[in-house]
């Protein structure tokens, strides 16, 4: 049985390098994305109570982590965050038994009820670097977000795309797709300049940043719920 006070994060396509760095100076445990059972494995292999962040879990291919088990991990001391995809969505569900959420997106779970799982799911090869087939919805409305502020796309074309992802299935909401359809809506003399500003695609990807932001806070694991 270990006795290691390490934090566990569950992880995997909302990794990017700065969580990566985080965890490489050390206080963290890696484990793969979460599955059924695999809260309740950990509580069962420690000694002690510690720390538990969620990020990543599968949704289909196996059954996704379950509320019971997050509910025992908090009855037998251990303190649960949740944070960028089934850790904002288990975060917000269990919120009043007091797991904690944080980020971006655990914020938009917060606050609009319409705000769904499937805005946070992807499609990802199943090993590290768990690479992406397609872009979470939850990215994609950032991106709409900002180029309807730099004024690349008027706002009724950009609630147009948003209501046309959102009706598919999320595996076909593609980075390639969503260039073409922001291209298409721009005004013609502006496509080179929506181009450039998809081209840094990252600062859209609030799950890495929230995962990223969550690991390398000062203090963390003793605050309160963050939703900024």
């Amino acid at each position: 049985m270990q006795t290691s006070p390490d934090v566990v994060v569950f992880a995997g396509p909302s990794l990017c390098e700065a969580a990566h760095a985080a965890i490489a100076r050390g206080g963290f445990t890696l484990r793969p994305p979460a599955v059924r059972g695999d809260v309740e494995a950990v509580v069962r292999e420690r000694a002690a109570p510690g720390t538990i962040v969620l990020a990543d879990g599968h949704f289909h291919q196996h059954m996704a982590v379950g509320h019971r088990e997050i509910r025992g991990a908090m009855r037998s001391g251990w303190r649960v965050w949740g944070v960028s995809s089934i850790g904002a969505i288990r975060a917000y569900e269990l919120r009043r038994a007091g797991m904690r959420g944080w980020g971006r997106v655990y914020g938009l779970f917060s606050r609009f009820r319409d705000f769904q799982d499937d805005e946070v799911a992807l499609l990802n090869d199943a090993e590290p670097p768990y690479t992406p087939a397609s872009e979470p919805l939850v990215h994609l409305r950032v991106a709409l977000a900002a180029l309807m502020r730099d004024h690349l796309i008027a706002a009724a074309r950009a609630v147009r795309i948003a209501k046309s992802l959102k009706s598919m299935w999320y595996g076909d909401r593609t980075l390639a797709l969503f260039r073409r359809l922001a291209s298409d809506a721009a005004h013609p003399a502006r496509r080179d300049d929506v181009e450039r500003s998809l081209e840094r695609f990252d600062r859209f990807r609030i799950k890495q940043r929230d995962l990223a932001a969550l690991l390398t806070a000062r203090s963390w694991s003793a605050a309160s719920d963050v939703s900024s």
